[in-house]
């Protein structure tokens, strides 16, 4: 009896050595994955919104934080691009907005193309009801639930010809667009005079 005892005293010893083998050798494999994730995370592009000025933007289809009706794509909305008004930017020479659902994996409803004035009516920007398109609205049509839709009015100091992204897609979010955004022609930095921010919920 004493001898199986002792055998059983081993075999709980190595089977307790194996498993502590394997967790460290799990760990050991989680470590550098954490790593790298980390250094993703460091390198993911973001931009500096310190130093710009800040536009007021105002919407007639805002209402307490909630986008009406008309401005969705769904049963009982009408796919009008909402009215927008802002402030006059000092050295701006052209403006151009972008909605954005971050909800949705930066999915863009909207991008107006140049502007050279400081408001837009409801329904002016071009529908988009299929398919992507390099400027145009579509309307907010959340799959389910509730999703919030950002609007970013910027002024530029010279006007583009390109705009990052496509409306109807996803985009890599409003820090790659403004860094896009924000390089002028020679390709140097500081073309954002100022951007405007308007968030507002819509739910299916």
């Amino acid at each position: 009896m004493k001898r199986k005892h002792k055998k059983n005293k081993s075999v709980a010893f190595i089977t307790g050595m194996l498993c502590l083998v394997l967790l460290l050798a799990v760990l050991l494999a989680i470590v550098p994955i954490m790593e790298v994730s980390h250094e993703q995370l460091n390198t993911t592009s973001t931009f500096d919104w310190a130093g710009i000025d800040e536009l007021t933007v105002t919407s007639e289809n805002l209402q307490n934080g909630v986008w009406d009706d008309s401005i969705a794509n769904t049963e009982r909305g009408k796919n009008l691009s909402p009215q927008l008004s802002w402030e006059k930017a000092e050295n701006a020479q052209a403006y151009v907005i972008y909605m954005i659902d971050p909800d949705g994996n930066n999915w863009i409803h909207l991008i107006s193309g140049t502007l050279t004035k400081e408001e837009v009516v409801q329904g002016e920007i071009t529908q988009v009801n299929k398919g992507t398109s390099d400027t145009g609205y579509i309307g907010p049509y959340p799959p389910a639930g509730t999703h919030s839709y950002e609007v970013y009015v910027f002024a530029l100091k010279q006007a583009k010809t390109d705009y990052a992204g496509k409306v109807n897609a996803v985009c890599d979010g409003i820090d790659k667009i403004a860094q896009e955004l924000d390089a002028d022609a020679a390709g140097a930095s500081g073309n954002i005079a100022a951007y405007g921010k308007l968030t507002g919920t819509y739910t299916k």
